[in-house]
């Protein structure tokens, strides 16, 4: 039973005709109308209302979504509208090119690695307009790891050695050398320079000056951030 008010109303253009009028059409007026005669011979007739709604989003994508590698990752586009809205997911190869990597409201990463990080778009669309769009920068946080040029260095007394250690992380991680137990700094004996070589990786040079017998020996290279801290040990003898 329709209570007339608010948003509904009759209207009688017609000696024998009356018509409900709804303002302010909404998505839950969808569904069935029953027209009842009440007076004299009883009659009924009955309307189905389908209404259309724009698509909508139902929770925001956060900006950044962060990830460890290794785990397992779900986006949801979650999104209501009449009809239910189509949703397709994007990957940006750059800042111009996208392709399609996914269909439904949610995308799946069962195993992340350190290569699924980029900007993924989530585009809701059906016949109604407008099409609606959200995106999310996936981030994936992976522990350090170190590589030498190589682990054992051969050098002479009274030269000038250079070592060097490629460290690959995401985010970038403290890095040092040490030996017996010491972190290493700059002075008369050592310089210690760190290069940034692509996004993911940086080189940790150490420079040793006029090599000695003191100076053979282990020297660690560590680097350190959030996820874990590792370490890797290159020998220099003569």
């Amino acid at each position: 039973l329709i209570s007339i008010g608010n948003r509904y109303s009759f209207i009688n253009d017609q000696a024998h005709t009356w018509n409900l009028q709804i303002d302010d059409l909404q998505l839950s007026d969808a569904g069935e109308f029953t027209c009842q005669v009440n007076s004299g011979p009883h009659a009924r007739k009955i309307v189905n209302l389908n209404v259309q709604g724009p698509p909508k989003f139902e929770k925001p994508l956060p900006e950044e979504t962060m990830v460890t590698e290794g785990e397992s990752l779900t986006l949801t586009c979650s999104t209501s509208g009449s009809p239910q809205p189509f949703v397709t997911w994007y990957e940006y190869a750059d800042q111009y090119e996208k392709r399609i990597v996914s269909h439904g409201p949610n995308l799946t990463f069962p195993h992340v690695t350190r290569y699924d990080a980029s900007t993924f778009e989530c585009i809701a669309e059906h016949s109604f307009p407008p099409t609606i769009n959200m995106m999310t920068d996936v981030k994936v946080q992976f522990a350090p790891e170190i590589q030498f040029l190589e682990e054992r260095l051969e050098v002479q007394k009274g030269s000038e050695t250079i070592l060097k250690c490629d460290v690959t992380s995401y985010p970038q991680a403290a890095v040092m050398w040490i030996k017996e137990g010491k972190k290493l700094f700059n002075s008369l004996k050592y310089r210690v320079n760190v290069t940034e070589e692509t996004g993911y990786t940086k080189r940790l040079t150490l420079t040793i000056k006029n090599m000695e017998e003191s100076d053979f020996g282990s020297y660690v290279c560590e680097a350190r951030n959030k996820v874990d801290k590792t370490q890797k040990t290159l020998e220099v003898f003569g």
